[in-house]
């Protein structure tokens, strides 16, 4: 079994940058065109690939026409909770590089109530509304947003988990709260104690299955 999924990731690794040298290679090709250069040999191995991307960088000015555009779309004309909620989200990406934070805030809202509750995605927009709140330095805001998140949390979403208390903790202290928020950094090694008690549990559940199987 090991074997395998060793195979699938060494697979999935040469694919993976197969497409990055791909790209590379296109840029090469459309920055000669650009600047009248002739043809230049494509990549020789992975070092190659990455020394190039290091010298391709993108134009400030596209960029930040790029970013306007996607601030400006208008919602498509569908009942598609999944599109809206993708839509929204990536609008308040943009408005959010741009600086936008209450367009931020208010796509981030609209991009929540399309998104089915309790799914991965709902905590991470919920998330994100509490660090641009904090950030505004509505903190008490942000302290309320982030402890429902972490109470209506499924316990298995460990990582969200993590960043939730700790994001609670930084708030606390700003606040003043020095216990609390040491407390907090204590609910960050419980999730951490309960995580690795978890795959004990299903290193047990493996063995007994192959055991069984023999």
């Amino acid at each position: 079994m090991a074997m395998a999924t060793m195979a699938g990731s060494d697979k999935a690794r040469c694919l993976s940058l197969t497409r990055i040298g791909l790209l590379a290679l296109l840029c090469t090709f459309m920055q000669g065109l650009v600047h009248g250069q002739t043809y230049q040999a494509p990549p020789r191995n992975v070092d190659d690939i990455f020394a190039l991307l290091d010298q391709y960088t993108v134009d400030p000015a596209i960029a930040q026409k790029g970013l306007l555009s996607r601030a400006a779309r208008v919602p498509p004309e569908t009942s598609d909770k999944t599109e809206l909620a993708n839509f929204y989200l990536n609008r308040a990406i943009a408005k959010g590089v741009l600086g936008h934070s209450e367009q931020y805030l208010a796509d981030l809202r609209l991009a929540l109530e399309n998104t089915p509750p309790n799914s991965q995605s709902y905590y991470r927009i919920r998330q994100r509304i509490a660090r641009e709140e904090s950030g505004n330095g509505s903190l008490l805001r942000a302290l309320k947003l982030f402890e429902e998140t972490v109470r209506t949390m499924p316990k298995n979403y460990v990582a969200m988990r993590m960043v939730s208390h700790g994001h609670i903790s930084s708030i606390l202290r700003e606040l003043g709260d020095h216990a609390s928020a040491r407390a907090e950094l204590a609910r960050i090694e419980q999730v951490i104690t309960e995580r690795k008690s978890a795959v004990r549990e299903l290193e047990h559940v493996d063995r007994a299955i192959l055991e069984h199987a023999r």
